[in-house]
Formats: structure tokens, sequence, C-alpha cells
């Protein structure tokens, strides 16, 4: 901090600290673009079975963000949610954030270029994919799913 302050005064800056706004980074995807595969993928991993679905998608039970997202990024790494969206109110890119207060998926995307000129535009994770319109958690339903799939 020192320093800082040494070379702002020998370099003409008599303002002192620049402050800089800090805030949370953004993640404009669930998941890196290249780990992103088709569905049909999901047919080719050979350990997943209704025994050890947890450690693909997280557990049933727990209802915490980090739990939420665990199950977010397999159906995005498995293309059956959108990893990316763009904003339907301008040429922007969503980024993905985290919210403790919505109902079942804890997550949601974000135009942070809409919210700049005063206009709220958010989306659900489950927007345009078969799991939009689904009155219970992801987990619930991939458990539900892997309970009805014998090994």
């Amino acid at each position: 901090m020192m320093t800082l302050l040494m070379l702002d005064f020998l370099f003409g800056n008599s303002s002192g600290i620049q402050r800089v706004k800090r805030g949370r980074s953004r993640n404009y995807h669930v998941i890196d673009p290249s780990e992103v595969n088709a569905v049909e993928e999901l047919l080719h991993i050979v350990s997943l079975n209704s025994r050890n679905l947890g450690e693909y998608i997280g557990s049933l039970t727990l209802k915490t963000p980090e739990n939420s997202r665990k199950a977010l990024e397999f159906l995005a790494r498995y293309d059956m949610i959108a990893n990316e969206r763009a904003c339907d109110g301008c040429p922007g890119a969503m980024a993905f954030q985290k919210d403790s207060s919505a109902k079942h998926d804890q997550h949601y995307w974000r135009c942070f270029d809409c919210r700049r000129s005063k206009a709220v535009m958010k989306k659900s994770i489950r927007k345009d994919s078969f799991f939009q319109g689904l009155r219970s958690s992801v987990h619930q339903f991939l458990y539900k799913s892997g309970s009805k799939k014998k090994n």
C-alpha cells in the first residue's frame, strides 16, 4: 500500500489512492463451453446408476446453492439446459448468478447490461429446456427418473 502511495506521489497523482469498484466475478456460462457434450453421451457413462447418482448431481436432501449448482453443471455438461444465454432485451450475454432465495434451482440468468439501464432482465435457468414448468426441483426429478431406471 505504501509503495502505491509513493509511486502516485512520484509520478504526479496527487489524489492519493484510486478506488476501484470490486464486484462479484461474473460467469457467462454454467461450465466451460469445451466441456459440453451431446445428450446422447449420457448413455456412455457406464458407472452412472441409481445408487451413485448423488456423485453426479449432488444430494437430494441438501438444499444449498452449491448442491444445486452440481446438478445444473451436470445438466449443462450434457446439453439438457443452456450453458450460455443471450439477453432478449439487448445484444449482451447473461451472467449465471447464485440466488439462494430462488425456489428450486437457486441460480438464474441475469443481464448486467440491462441492469445498468435500470431494467431488470432475469431468466430462469430452466428457460427453453425440458425442465421449464417443472414444479419440483431438478434433483427430485432426476432421482425419481433414476429410481425407475434399472441398472
